[in-house]
């Protein structure tokens, strides 16, 4: 059995740890678009119908854009804006990146254009070297990433309900609250 997985026999292979890594990276997105969804839906009023409406078919850049007006528009405790526009830069900074490695073009795929890959910090034609994107490095990245947005989103429910957040309400064993 080879220690490399190639798709084609010019991409630089794959190590079985790579090819977890990049699946990982796969589902780490797939919850951080799920997120920035929920975000949007409470922004909205909470209504999974409605929000599921309007967010159904938006890719990721356009649901960015839509949290970033809503947040505008809908947010009015300042400190709750800043933390969230600077998640949105962070998801900029790394979408790039991370529609690069999931659609292939840093594992030695044509290129769509030469310029876009320097953009991108990729350098598609060292194909002698081990893959041009540090895969582990990158999911370590997006983790700390989906986590962030959590905790945004956990700040939005606390918020919605605030019981939680209530001196009396935090002790589950206090059973005045009940």
């Amino acid at each position: 059995m080879s220690e490399t997985w190639k798709l084609t026999p010019n991409d630089p292979g794959l190590t079985p740890g790579e090819l977890a890594a990049l699946g990982q990276i796969v589902v780490i997105w797939g919850h951080i678009e799920a997120d920035l969804q929920h975000i949007i839906w409470e922004y909205l009023g909470g209504d999974p119908v409605v929000g599921a409406t309007l967010t159904s078919g938006l890719m990721l850049d356009a649901k960015c854009r839509l949290l970033s007006d809503l947040a505008r528009l809908k947010e009015d405790i300042p400190q709750q804006q800043e933390v969230l526009t600077n998640l949105l830069k962070r998801i900029e900074k790394q979408r790039v990146k991370r529609n690069d490695i999931v659609h292939g073009y840093w594992i030695g795929a044509v290129p769509k254009s030469y310029k876009r890959d320097l953009k991108a910090g990729i350098h598609p034609y060292d194909f002698d070297s081990t893959p041009m994107v540090d895969l582990h490095a990158f999911r370590d990245q997006s983790s700390a990433l989906a986590g962030d947005i959590w905790k945004f989103m956990g700040s939005l429910m606390i918020r919605k309900f605030p019981i939680a957040s209530e001196p009396s309400g935090g002790n589950p064993n206090d059973s005045s609250v009940f």
